[in-house]
């Protein structure tokens, strides 16, 4: 039974396979990483080593076997001792063990075994098929360094510095006048943005309404001294509130046609605002009730002012 080819699949899809009575392998994320030395870019990886003290079944390796295999989970668990048995000789033997497509194993001086991972092995699903790519490094040499060796080399009459110093001087001309177009086509590009932000804004503020924490639902506003007229009806629903008195007039001819007979444009606050009302009402509580019915089925943002 090839017991290494069920260990190195079960390495791709979990970080640490039991082989009951010989140990653990263990694999670690390593993400993508360039090598300076041979000029190359690898894949993410898993790195591989084993654990010789972890040697408790925990029954995936028998699990997967006897799935594969179709056979009994104790049929299953005989099978790794017997080849884990085989391991142990091999390695009293000769003292070395190699597991093909994992790694090798061999005993130091100490008696200790050591575990060495087979080499470019990805062991990670995501990066399957995927190999080290090998690069060539990019040498620039400067254009100023590059003329004056140029010059050394071939030695050249004195003139043509001046050929090459009046060449640089075009580019850099053109250069400039490019940079300025530039420059010239970021300013109208802002410009145009700032006048369209403040048009937003104009916007905004004509059609602006009162904003109230979501806690409050009545709001007290003061009212001019001069006007000392009874008010049967001082709790009124707002439904919005304009800055421009037509506008708040056609909102309240539009609520009146949407089945709120007594909508009606309020008087212009202090803050400049005319509110636009579903209906005044007599109490508090009347008021409350139909500021809910109207969150509930037609706007959340609706709330009551007390003159």
């Amino acid at each position: 039974m090839n017991i290494q080819a069920y260990i190195s699949t079960l390495l791709y899809r979990y970080q640490c396979v039991i082989v009951p009575g010989f140990g653990a392998f263990l694999s670690e994320m390593q993400s993508s990483y360039f090598d300076e030395k041979t000029n190359s870019f690898f894949p993410p990886t898993k790195k591989l080593s084993f654990n010789a003290n972890i040697t408790n079944n925990d029954g995936l390796l028998a699990n997967h076997i006897a799935r594969v295999e179709n056979i009994a989970f104790e049929q299953a668990t005989k099978a790794v001792k017997e080849v884990v048995s085989q391991w142990e000789n091999t390695l009293l033997k000769e003292d070395s063990l190699t597991i093909e497509g994992i790694g090798s194993f061999h005993t130091n001086q100490e008696n200790k075994l050591v575990f060495e991972p087979i080499e470019n092995d990805i062991l990670l699903k995501t990066s399957f098929g995927l190999s080290a790519v090998n690069v060539t490094p990019i040498v620039r040499t400067p254009l100023i360094t590059a003329i004056e060796e140029s010059e050394t080399n071939r030695r050249r009459p004195v003139f043509n510095f001046f050929k090459y110093a009046a060449m640089l001087a075009v580019i850099a001309g053109g250069g400039a006048i490019v940079v300025n177009e530039y420059d010239s086509h970021v300013e109208k590009e802002i410009l145009q943005m700032e006048k369209t932000v403040q048009s937003q804004v104009q916007n905004k503020i004509q059609q602006a309404t009162f904003v109230i924490e979501p806690s409050a639902t009545t709001i007290t506003l003061p009212v001019k001294e001069e006007i000392e007229q009874k008010n049967d009806t001082p709790y009124y629903i707002i439904a919005c509130a304009f800055r421009n008195g037509e506008t708040a007039q056609q909102e309240a001819l539009k609520l009146k046609t949407n089945g709120y007979p007594t909508a009606q444009a309020l008087e212009r606050t202090k803050y400049g605002m005319y509110p636009v009302t579903y209906g005044g009402y007599t109490t508090q509580a009347e008021a409350q009730k139909e500021l809910r019915r109207i969150h509930s089925k037609l706007n959340k943002d609706a709330w009551i002012l007390v003159q």
